[in-house]
Order: C-alpha cells, then sequence, then structure tokens
C-alpha cells in the first residue's frame, strides 16, 4: 500500500502529450519509444499526464515497474518491490481515498 498525503484522483488514460505513450487503467505504455532511461520516461509520463493527483504504473526494461504519482511541481517516483503481476492487463490498481494497492 502506498499514501500519498497531498491526494489521489485517477489512473491516467488515453493518449500522453507525447505521440508514443498511452494510458489504461493506470498502465502506462510505451509504443515505439526509444529511451529506456527512467528520467525520459518520468519525462514523458509528466509532461502527457499534468492532472496533481494522477498516477500511473509503468516499466523501464519490461521487468521493473514504477509508480509514478503526478504532484504539479515536485512528482512523486518509487520502485515496486512486488511487481510479478503488475502489467497493463494482468493486474490492478486498487484506489481508496490517498492509498493505492495492487491486486491481480
Amino acid at each position: 500500500m502506498v499514501h500519498v498525503a497531498p491526494g489521489l484522483t485517477t489512473g491516467v488514460s488515453g493518449a500522453g502529450a507525447v505521440s508514443t505513450i498511452s494510458a489504461s487503467g493506470g498502465f502506462v505504455v510505451f509504443s515505439g519509444y526509444s529511451d529506456n532511461s527512467i528520467t525520459a520516461r518520468v519525462s514523458a509520463i509528466n509532461a502527457g499526464y499534468t492532472t496533481t493527483g494522477d498516477f500511473a504504473v509503468f516499466t523501464t526494461n519490461n521487468t521493473t515497474r514504477y509508480l509514478f504519482v503526478q504532484g504539479g511541481a515536485t512528482d512523486l517516483v518509487a520502485r515496486l518491490s512486488d511487481e510479478a503481476d503488475l502489467s497493463a492487463g494482468l493486474g490492478t490498481i486498487v484506489k481508496s481515498g490517498n492509498t493505492l494497492g495492487f491486486g491481480s
């Protein structure tokens, strides 16, 4: 469980501002996006999904998963340690108030 004090809105969905990223149910998909660095991917998500409190799960290498929470001036990025089922379509993000949990 992750508790975010500033508040959470919803998992990101739809096309991002960068044409090679999209999201569904809070999971970000990079299509044809060649820069696998965490800095580049966070920058793309930050530019594409700008509503404070929006959150997303993404990967840099199709293995390690990260949680991104849009914070406005300061965003939260956390590496998830139990990530086996957190791929688009395999897992779910459960939001309750300002707390996130993950299920399959």
